[in-house]
């Protein structure tokens, strides 16, 4: 990070990149008086792809430009301490960068991917159903036609079985009338 040191002017902003590549450092200079202020942010190397660094620091610089006042920052620089106004714009600053908003949408992506599963899973558990019911139905159909090839053979049955009978009846009674016909005749 040595490196970019030598860079760093008013009202410029500049990036330094630790060597291991694990976080970054922004910068921007300015002047306020005899005084240089200098803003800096340390960050994750993805935070830029998800947040604006640059409005990061002006946010930054605005809000405490505004929060502290020319006399707060010269007691802050011989104290060494933070003035409550800019411990309020920390605050602030942190609610607004310092949620991902990359992994917010990640987040939801989530949440709608797995509730998509659910939904297609249920889908294919009522196609499942959808077929189990056609198969089903398909078997009490072949049941049906098959009963009714069944009833119209036994009703085809019952009706000879009714012919015979009747048939059988109407020669019992002929029989019987020609017998009382031949007894009734005179024996000549």
């Amino acid at each position: 990070m040595n490196k970019g040191a030598s860079k760093l002017k008013p009202e410029k902003r500049i990036r330094l990149t630790s060597d291991d590549n694990k976080y970054d450092l922004h910068v921007m200079a300015d002047t306020l008086g005899d005084s240089l202020l200098v803003y800096f942010a340390v960050t994750s190397p993805e935070f830029g792809k998800a947040q604006s660094v640059v409005k990061l620091l002006d946010d930054f610089k605005a809000g405490f430009l505004s929060a502290n006042h020319m006399s707060d920052i010269e007691k802050a620089k011989e104290k060494g301490g933070v003035h409550k106004a800019s411990q309020e714009l920390f605050s602030r600053l942190f609610a607004t960068f310092g949620t991902d908003k990359l992994k917010q949408v990640q987040d939801k992506v989530e949440g709608v991917k797995v509730v998509m599963v659910d939904n297609v899973n249920q889908a294919l558990a009522n196609t499942q159903a959808l077929e189990e019911l056609e198969d089903k139905s398909e078997q009490f159909e072949a049941q049906a036609k098959q009963f009714e090839k069944s009833a119209t053979k036994t009703k085809s049955m019952m009706r000879c079985r009714e012919y015979k009978i009747t048939a059988l009846i109407a020669v019992i009674i002929i029989i019987i009338i020609i017998i009382i016909v031949v007894s009734t005749l005179p024996k000549s």
